[in-house]
């Protein structure tokens, strides 16, 4: 039977019981299998042929008790290359301390780094709890290359639990639903002639309407 038997469905729901728990893991799983395979194929082939422009745009960074420093005159500007637009800003002087005048999505300032999610959401993020760290293009090239290796094996666990669990309680929550609505009691059915279903139709005919002598 195929995934979209209706029939197949009728006998999981008569008959599977818990395995039928089993069975969706093993869908959600196909599905995820081939969609993380497809997102790592577009994230590699961007590493490889996007990245690199960015990366080698980047100077050396580096945090040291919760301050960040670069190596380079500020502030300055990582572009995308093909568009123009602004990507990153550094600035550790404070000239520049808001994503509107850096007019990019990521603000980079001697503490903290500020980041636009979306038009609704911007993080912030403090670098007092970072003592010593440093990056540079060799380093991040590496992190990227590793990333593009890896990134369908991190992903599939967090993405098949996930869509798991959301699954289950979305199944129950109707199969809470649906007890709740077989425990309302039928109100009365009419049937043809007036009457309601369960009552007994009455109906008395003359002997004249058979054709019999009076």
């Amino acid at each position: 039977m195929s995934f979209f038997s209706a029939d197949l469905y009728r006998d999981a729901a008569a008959h599977w019981r818990a395995f039928a728990f089993g069975y969706l893991a093993v869908v959600l799983g196909i599905v995820w299998i081939v969609t993380v395979a497809v997102l790592n194929h577009h994230f590699g082939r961007w590493v490889a042929n996007d990245a690199p422009a960015i990366v080698a745009q980047i100077p050396p960074l580096s945090v040291k008790n919760g301050e960040l420093s670069a190596e380079v005159e500020q502030p300055y500007f990582l572009k995308d290359e093909t568009t123009g637009k602004v990507l990153v800003v550094i600035d550790t002087t404070g000239t520049v301390t808001t994503l509107e005048q850096a007019g990019a999505r990521v603000l980079l300032t001697k503490t903290e780094a500020i980041v636009e999610n979306n038009p609704r959401e911007i993080r912030v993020y403090r670098f007092s709890t970072i003592s010593d760290f440093a990056v540079d293009q060799a380093r991040m090239q590496g992190w990227l290359s590793w990333l593009a290796n890896w990134l369908g094996f991190i992903l599939f666990p967090f993405a098949l639990a996930g869509s798991y669990f959301y699954r289950v309680i979305q199944i129950l929550i109707y199969a809470l639903i649906g007890l709740l609505f077989a425990r309302i009691p039928a109100g009365p059915t009419l049937v043809p002639g007036g009457n309601e279903r369960g009552n007994p139709i009455h109906h008395t005919t003359s002997a004249a309407e058979h054709g019999c002598p009076d």
